[in-house]
């Protein structure tokens, strides 16, 4: 009989039902219960433990975070979830060259500090594109970055730390 479906033996010694999509979940259940009345879920790593934070969890959707998490545990991340990564390294690095240049500051003549002033608003305007950049492809769920207030940044250069 080629037109039906294969079946074996179940425990019972009946024959079992195909696994359709409609059987799946009280199959998936079955299973779970012999292995929890076996004692395969008994002292396990972690048990009792809250799951670890992960601060990525908020940039991601709710429906989506079981899903994100299995990826990251691949070794994989939401593209936006990188993207603000790097918009914070991208900040940082922007901060400490602000440092090197605050500190170098008082040596530096008119010429170099209208430069140095040129460079930094440069990088602050690039900064300020990839924070726009990033603001319009990010899911809403993972919410907006602040832009860059330039006038107000353009303050700090030149000040006394």
């Amino acid at each position: 009989m080629p037109d039906q479906p294969e079946t074996d033996a179940g425990e019972s010694g009946g024959l079992r039902r195909p696994l359709t999509h409609t059987n799946f979940e009280s199959a998936v259940d079955t299973l779970l219960n012999k292995a929890r009345a076996a004692g395969q879920f008994e002292n396990l790593q972690g048990q009792g433990q809250p799951l670890a934070s992960e601060p990525e969890a908020a940039l991601v959707p709710e429906e989506l975070r079981a899903g994100y998490r299995m990826l990251k545990n691949a070794g994989y991340a939401p593209p936006w979830v990188e993207a603000r990564r790097a918009l914070e390294e991208q900040r940082a690095e922007l901060a400490g060259w602000l440092r090197k240049a605050n500190q170098r500051w008082p040596q530096l003549d008119d010429a170099r500090r209208s430069a140095l002033r040129a460079e930094y608003q440069r990088r602050l305007q690039e900064l300020q594109r990839e924070i726009l950049h990033y603001n319009l492809t990010v899911p809403e769920s993972a919410g907006q970055v602040p832009g860059v207030q330039l006038a107000l940044e353009l303050t700090k250069l030149g000040e006394r730390t």
